[in-house]
C-alpha cells in the first residue's frame, strides 16, 4: 500500500507518520479484517514445553538480579564469576559460570548483543554483527587463540 497526501505549503503536520501513517493504518486494518476467518485456522496451535532450547548467557550479576527480581526459582552453581550461562536441567533453571580468559576466544552462544559486544571489545577485538536476538555463531571458534584488534563476526538469531 502506498499512501500519498499532498499538503498545503507550511502545513502544521507534514511528516509521513503524522499525515499518511493514520490513513495507511486504517486501510491495512480493514484489509486484514477481510479474510480473518481464513487465518483463524492457522492461528490455532498449541505451545509445548521445550527445555532443549532454554539457554542464555551474559553478565553474572545482571542475570542473578533478573532472576531474583522475577522471583524465578534457580540453582546457582557458579562461584561468583563475572560471566555466566543459564540452562535447564529437569525443568529447573541452573546458573553456572562461564570462563573468560585473555587471548582465548570465549563461547558467546546464548549472549545478547550488549554483553557480547562489551566482552569482545573489552578483550581488544573488533566486532561485526548480523541479525538480532541471541548469539548463535561466531567467526572465531571458542577456545581458539586470537590476536589484538582481530575482527570477530557474530550472528544473532
Amino acid at each position: 500500500i502506498i499512501v500519498v497526501i499532498k499538503n498545503k505549503p507550511f502545513a502544521k503536520k507534514y511528516y509521513g507518520g503524522a499525515v499518511a501513517g493514520p490513513v495507511f493504518k486504517e486501510i491495512a486494518d480493514k484489509l486484514f479484517a477481510l479474510d480473518i476467518s481464513e487465518r483463524q485456522a492457522e492461528m490455532n496451535y498449541t505451545l509445548t514445553k521445550d527445555s532443549t532450547r532454554f539457554f542464555y548467557a551474559g553478565y553474572y550479576p545482571e542475570m542473578k538480579e533478573v532472576m531474583t527480581e522475577l522471583k524465578v526459582n534457580y540453582k546457582d552453581s557458579s562461584t561468583g564469576a563475572e560471566w555466566a550461562k543459564m540452562y535447564s536441567v529437569n525443568h529447573q533453571a541452573v546458573l553456572n559460570e562461564r570462563e573468560v580468559r585473555k587471548n582465548i576466544m570465549p563461547d558467546l552462544r546464548g549472549m545478547g548483543l550488549k554483553d557480547a559486544v562489551y566482552l569482545l571489545e573489552d578483550l581488544g577485538l573488533k566486532v561485526a554483527i548480523a541479525g538480532k536476538g541471541k548469539v548463535v555463531t561466531q567467526s572465531i571458534l571458542p577456545g581458539t587463540a586470537y590476536g589484538k584488534k582481530q575482527l570477530v563476526k557474530i550472528e544473532l538469531n
